[in-house]
């Protein structure tokens, strides 16, 4: 469920680019073949989240201009960003299904040879 939240996707989505891009770089820079699939352990992406957060939040501050402000302005996103981590990371522990078909049917159970005897 929290995975269907728009920013969720946004984010994942986000972090999928990062990956398919890194697999393009290595590729240009001939690293892997083109056939290489890069897939991405959790720890991986827990890494990319955080880059993903924090650095725009730290080059945003040089927007601001004056002095206090900026420590106000720094310390306001970094509180945004731990939220969006813990909300990141509680959504990550959601593991999801692996497949959205049903399980496949399994054959009926072989009825015994010959029903057990009555003792009388």
């Amino acid at each position: 469920m929290i995975r269907r939240l728009p920013p969720v996707r946004w984010f994942r989505a986000a972090e999928d680019g990062v990956f398919r891009l890194a697999s393009e770089v290595e590729y240009r820079l001939g690293i892997t073949s083109r056939a290489t699939k890069l897939v991405p352990t959790t720890r991986d992406r827990r890494i990319v989240r955080l880059l993903l957060l924090v650095v725009p939040a730290l080059l945003s501050t040089f927007l601001v201009d004056v002095r206090p402000m900026r420590t106000r302005v720094l310390l306001v996103i970094l509180v945004l960003v731990v939220l969006t981590l813990v909300f990141i990371f509680v959504a990550d522990a959601f593991t999801p299904q692996k497949s959205s078909r049903p399980p496949a049917a399994r054959p009926p159970a072989r009825p015994p040879a010959r029903p057990p005897a009555r003792r009388p």
